[in-house]
């Protein structure tokens, strides 16, 4: 399995398929970081580590796939995304990232969000959303400013959403305090 980023250069009308980067790579998430690169982050059944990749160009190529060995997995999917897409690239919250996944090396449990004050190079701010069996969680930021965390409960049971925000999480970096 090889992870490759689908790319438009005009707002959707046309999309081009990016380098594959591999192998072992599947159900991959990126992120535009700060600085304008793309962080690639996918699942891998061989490490029960999250794989990651960088590009400098867009998504059109990658580098190799490194496991981050902050972030366990026990080959599920998983959610990254920027905690203030509206941050100025020189404000320290345009580095901030948040991470959800079952952060466990054996089983698919303990869904666990997470936090990055420097573009994913560490998690320091981790939080425990549900201690036992859940699967697939996706993010997104919602339009007050809080966050929404959609994931699998039960195991495989029913759906559940839950909403936080920074406080919650315990965001502390360098720069505002979370909102």
């Amino acid at each position: 399995m090889w992870a490759a980023s689908a790319y438009s250069d005009d707002h959707g009308a046309t999309w081009r398929l990016g380098t594959p980067v591999g192998p072992r790579m599947d159900e991959n998430k990126t992120v535009e970081l700060a600085d304008g690169r793309v962080l690639l982050n996918s699942r891998t059944a061989s490490t029960h580590r999250r794989l990651v990749a960088h590009s400098r160009d867009g998504g059109l190529t990658y580098s190799a796939p490194a496991a981050d060995d902050e972030l366990p997995d026990p080959a599920n999917n998983a959610s990254i995304l920027r905690y203030d897409p509206a941050a100025p690239a020189g404000h320290p919250r345009a580095h901030w990232l948040l991470f959800s996944n079952t952060a466990s090396a054996r089983a698919r449990e303990n869904l666990t969000v997470r936090g990055s004050c420097d573009d994913g190079e560490s998690w320091p701010v981790s939080r425990t959303v549900v201690p036992g069996p859940a699967a697939y969680s996706t993010l997104t930021r919602l339009p007050d400013g809080t966050f929404g965390l959609l994931y699998e409960s039960g195991p495989y049971r029913k759906i559940t959403f839950a909403r936080f925000d920074g406080a919650w999480l315990g965001m502390r970096c360098p720069g505002p305090s979370p909102g």
